[in-house]
Formats: structure tokens, sequence, C-alpha cells
């Protein structure tokens, strides 16, 4: 059916939130547009979605402290700093980073445990170190999924889906290496074969790497007036549909699907339920008399 303008004889087509975490939960979504436009709420009530559902766990990466307070997740860890350490190599100091998952492989097995948790960067101000850390976690996720498909002979039994807020900081065409772009772009585009989908939140459309954002299903946009933005969303959405993008009030969104263009609006997520801070205890780099005391009594 092809879109046209809506008219008592052609009213606006309605596509819920269930739908959209449904499509979600097997298909790469994207959410865009302007700042204080409802983007982040309505990415609460998809993954509010996501919970319910049976054998779908949900990993949020957050760098906007969004996720803590007034949340549908039950769990947040904060990410610390890179742990520095001061070496001496020829007459010179030289410093050394080591992130947490090299120094306590064990964290990456103890963070994925959880059905849902919000995994926070706020307190990280290196995007590579922050994309380093997130690469590990996917590629973790990606093997226990890839295995399960085998030994299931093709059936998919769990979900993972990752939902990256502010992701133009860690998606951005501008910010990510070429490794790195290959290795996300790759998730993206294959993962539902093996059960692993991706929520893409953003607040500039424009700047998420094309090789990421053409390979969600499901687009999610509400009222852009940056040029980059609209200029990326009249190569998919009727004309109609482009200039109403300039309209839309906060929680208006229209929705993309590959059934067509739905009308979508969203109330307020709920106040009154936070995250549970979770501490994991992070080794300390023991030195020469304890690692000789290690080896001699293990």
């Amino acid at each position: 059916m092809k879109n046209q303008e809506n008219s008592p004889e052609n009213p606006p087509r309605i596509f819920g939130v269930k739908d959209i975490a449904e499509s979600t939960s097997k298909t790469p979504t994207a959410i865009m547009g302007i700042p204080q436009h409802g983007k982040t709420t309505l990415a609460k009530w998809i993954v509010a979605e996501l919970i319910k559902m049976k054998n779908v766990k949900v990993r949020i990466f957050d760098s906007s402290l969004q996720w803590i307070f007034n949340t549908p997740v039950d769990y947040v860890f904060h990410v610390p700093e890179p742990i520095k350490t001061l070496i001496d190599e020829d007459g010179k100091t030289v410093i050394i980073y080591s992130d947490i998952f090299s120094i306590a492989p064990h964290i990456v097995k103890d963070l994925l445990s959880y059905d849902n948790i919000a995994i926070n960067f706020a307190n990280i101000n290196d995007f590579d170190y922050e994309r380093e850390l997130m690469s590990k976690l996917i590629l973790h996720d990606k093997n226990q999924l890839v295995s399960e498909v085998m030994n299931n002979k093709g059936e998919i039994i769990n979900r993972v889906v990752y939902i990256f807020e502010e992701s133009q900081t860690t998606v951005g065409s501008n910010v990510m290496r070429r490794k790195e772009m290959a290795f996300l772009s790759k998730a993206v585009s294959t993962g539902a074969n093996w059960g692993l989908s991706f929520l893409i939140v953003t607040r500039r459309a424009g700047e998420v790497s094309t090789k990421i954002f053409e390979h969600t299903v499901t687009k999610c946009v509400t009222n852009s007036t940056q040029p980059n933005c609209l200029k990326k969303m009249s190569r998919i959405f009727p004309k109609n549909s482009v200039a109403k993008l300039k309209t839309l009030g906060v929680g208006e969104f229209l929705v993309l699907t590959p059934k067509g263009v739905f009308d979508l609006k969203t109330e307020k997520y709920p106040k009154g339920k936070h995250a549970k801070i979770i501490d994991i205890v992070i080794p300390k780099k023991k030195g020469f008399w304890g690692r000789l005391k290690d080896k001699l009594f293990r």
C-alpha cells in the first residue's frame, strides 16, 4: 500500500510499542530526533516490553546516566577508568593502561549473567576505551549465541538485545576506527541469524555510521531539524512524511517499518523504580613478591 497524507478516508495508522519491541528482539531498530523529545522515554518503554519476553536478555550501553533512575532495568554497573601502571623502560617512565576486563576476565561473565543490565560509561572520557569494552561484551555474547544455534540445529533459543544510548559517540562514522566499524557493522547486519539484535538511540542520525544505520529494520523518528538528519531521512521516508518530521511534538514519532509508515505517541515513563548498583570487586595488581608467593604455594 502506498503511503498517502492522513485524511478522514485515510486515518493515521498506529504502530504500538509492543510491535516495536517484538521487531527489535529479532532485528535492529533506530530511534532518532532532537534532544528532549522522548527518544530515551520510547527506548525505556521498548526495553520494558523486551524484559517481559521469555529468553530475551537486555544490555544497555549508557553514557548519559539516563538508565539508573526511573528505569525498567534491574541493575546498573559503573565502568571504572582504565587502571594506570607506571613502568621504567630504558630510564624512562612509561604509562601502561589496562582495562578491567583484561585484569579481571571474570567480570565479563559476571556482567552477562544478568538478564537485564545498564552498563554505564559516564566515568569514561576515552571513547576508544569505551568501544573496546563494548566490543568485548558483544563478542562474548555472539560466540555464546552462535554456539547455541549450532548445538540446536539452527534454532534460536535465546536472544540478546544491545541498546546504544547517545550512539553517535560510540558508533559515529567520525569516531570509529576501521576495525571497530567492520566488527560492529557485521554484528548489526548479521546478528539476527543467531539471536543478536540492537537498538540505536541518537540525537544526531547524520553522524551514525551509514554501514550500521542502513541495517536497522525499524526506524522511529521524532522532531528532526538538523540538515544531515533530514537528508538521511529523505532517502528512506516518503516526501510527505519528511515534511511532517519538522512538526512532531514531544513523544510523537513516525515509525518506518517494512509494512509502511505509522504514527506513534508515547507517554512519560513512570517514576519510582531505580536500578540496583552492582559492586564487582576488581583485584589489585600484585607485585613481584605476591606473584612469587602465588607461584610457590598454588
